[in-house]
């Protein structure tokens, strides 16, 4: 099921276009809070004596050596900051570098995480700032230790009330944890993104649970939601939302049938022009197109349940009567109909 999974979402990336996927995609801009009046001093090579300038430099002076597989490739953090006093400006980067390391806890273990993020910290900061790290870095395990994954009893099917007050309580829970071992200076540069998110989904899966709302009223109300996320975070959702909508447009349109032009405008007013037209040529279903797929589909059942027949060979034989049927244009056209037929009917 997972493969069909990822095939069905490599068929839609072909037709839409990888330009549509990065409307989907957060750049995760960063900043930093709780500045205040303090001057800002970004660590480097030149000024500040720091011993590396990229990952790579870390890996030679490190005494853990070599970053391990599951963080090669990845983006860390080299550059913490502090104030002219030498004291520690908490930013999310150094929220980062804690989690960065901490992915690598499996692969390593923990004690080896652990010593990487204090190596880290001493390698980056001075010694007043490096104490305060140390000590953020304290809480925040104390704070990860206390964590529980949440369990509802309700189910959502049939208790919807009972399951949002737990879910919320969750929420509730977690928010106290963080506060409990870490200060409010703290809680908010690395989690106030997260809590925003949190408060978010909480109240979208109220309003999408509230059967008393209809459909354009929840779509109200979930786009009036979003104007409480982070800049970085809301234009995502909004994104998913409106495509969800025009989903559902593009539904009832195919089941009153014949309204290829106005599917071919919705498309082109989200997508845009280029993506609507390979929608369009996907959809084409002119006779003699028709024919040749049942052509090939006839001949496809015929290759799979020839005896005697090796996996390789199935493949050989499927890949011939495909060329011998479809040019290279239509391949995806072919396979976003192979993919239709898979999917479970209504």
């Amino acid at each position: 099921m997972k493969v069909k999974k990822k095939f069905v979402f490599v068929v839609l990336m072909l037709i839409v276009g990888v330009g549509a996927y990065g409307l989907l995609s957060s750049r995760n801009n960063q900043t930093d809070a709780g500045l205040g009046e303090r001057q800002i001093v970004r660590v480097a090579v030149n000024d500040n004596g720091t011993p590396f300038r990229s990952m790579k430099e870390y890996e030679k002076i490190s005494k853990y050596g070599a970053l391990p597989r599951s963080l090669q490739g990845t983006s860390i953090p080299w550059k913490l900051s502090y104030d002219a006093n030498g004291r520690l400006i908490v930013t999310r980067e150094l929220h980062r570098v804690f989690e960065s390391f901490l992915l690598a806890a499996g692969e390593e273990g923990m004690d080896k995480a652990l010593g990487r993020i204090r190596e880290y910290i001493s390698l980056n900061l001075p010694a007043p700032a490096e104490e305060e790290a140390l000590a953020i870095l304290d809480g925040y395990m104390k704070y990860r230790d206390s964590l529980t994954r949440f369990k509802a009893t309700a189910d959502i099917r049939t208790d919807k009330a009972t399951f949002l007050e737990e879910l919320k309580m969750a929420f509730d829970e977690r928010r106290a944890l963080r506060r409990k071992y870490m200060s409010p200076e703290v809680v908010d540069v690395f989690f106030s993104h997260q809590e925003a998110y949190d408060n978010f989904s909480y109240q979208r899966l109220e309003v999408s649970l509230n059967e008393s709302l209809t459909y354009k009223e929840k779509d109200a109300r979930i786009a009036k939601l979003e104007e409480q996320l982070p800049d970085e975070s809301r234009e995502r959702f909004r994104h998913q939302r409106e495509e969800g909508n025009l989903k559902k447009q593009i539904e009832a349109l195919k089941a009153q049938g014949g309204n290829e032009d106005k599917l071919y405008e919705l498309r082109k007013n989200f997508y845009g022009e280029e993506v609507a037209k390979r929608w369009a040529y996907v959809e084409d279903n002119s006779e003699e197109w028709n024919q040749r797929m049942s052509e090939y589909f006839k001949a496809k059942e015929g290759i799979l349940a020839a005896p005697g027949l090796s996996q390789e060979e199935k493949d050989r034989q499927l890949q011939e009567t495909r060329r011998s049927l479809f040019n290279r244009n239509e391949h995806i056209k072919l396979a976003y109909y192979e993919m239709q037929r898979q999917l479970p009917k209504n």
